[in-house]
């Protein structure tokens, strides 16, 4: 397969949606819907996961709607630093029972914990915890889709 060289890529914006339950708990699912040409791409195989773990809502069973706002600026401030040069690439977040996961995929693990310590505010602590695996064929991001297609 060819790939398109990723500094010519424009990110398609385009997401899908789903709400269901695990477990018997509340759980959001959004995920970019057109980055299948995109997947399995040489210079980025490793999936990066970002946890965010929030407090539950008592009565939603989801992060109350001030922690939403603050999840919203960092995942802005992530986008920001990681996809203005295709580094990395937010392919779908995921909420559930106390965690807020943002997937990307990146070319350089290193290069992503400076960008992440240089574009997050110091004054306001974001609680985010970073892990990261191989995943040459971006196998998650695909089953993810899966499960939200009809």
């Amino acid at each position: 397969m060819v790939y398109p060289d990723l500094a010519m890529v424009v990110i398609d914006d385009r997401w899908v949606a789903s709400e269901g339950t695990l477990d018997g708990k509340p759980m959001l699912v959004r995920a970019r819907q057109n980055l299948r040409s995109l997947a399995g791409h040489p210079q980025l195989p490793h999936r990066l996961r970002i946890v965010w773990e929030y407090e539950l809502d008592s009565d939603s069973g989801m992060p109350s709607s001030d922690e939403l706002g603050r999840m919203r600026t960092c995942e802005d401030l992530l986008v920001g630093a990681f996809e203005q040069d295709n580094h990395a690439i937010l392919t779908h977040v995921l909420t559930c029972d106390g965690l807020r996961q943002w997937v990307f995929f990146s070319s350089d693990l290193q290069e992503s914990a400076e960008r992440i310590k240089n574009v997050l505010p110091h004054d306001e602590p974001y609680p985010i915890e970073l892990t990261a695996e191989p995943d040459p064929n971006w196998s998650e991001y695909l089953d993810t889709l899966r499960t939200l297609e009809p």
